[in-house]
């Protein structure tokens, strides 16, 4: 499961929101405004193989591992090579966002 800024979402249980509060990003914003970005995210559950984002595609929100992992995959040579292996805690999407351009594997 990861916690994301997207549309079809659910509320953070109580134990995602600690969580959150322990991420390094979060803990960039100031103290008074912490909650509030924490209230903006809302979870969405993937299932084993489930391509959560794409290289190439356009940011439209970013990602926290709150359970499970997730496999970051290239296609090389008709084949998938994993390059990382994320786990809870894990954050992914931000620097498309922060940048404004499309995804990269980085």
């Amino acid at each position: 499961m990861s916690t994301g800024m997207s549309d079809s979402r659910q509320r953070l249980t109580e134990a995602e929101l600690v969580l959150l509060h322990e991420v390094g990003f979060v803990l960039l914003v100031p103290d008074h405004l912490r909650a509030l970005v924490c209230r903006m995210f809302r979870r969405q559950q993937f299932a084993f193989g489930d391509e959560i984002v794409r290289e190439g595609d356009e940011p439209d929100s970013l990602f926290v591992l709150t359970s499970g992992s997730a496999r970051v995959v290239v296609r090389r040579n008709d084949a998938d090579v994993m390059l990382n292996r994320l786990e809870p805690g894990a954050v992914f999407g931000e620097t498309a966002l922060m940048v404004g351009a499309p995804r990269t594997r980085h």
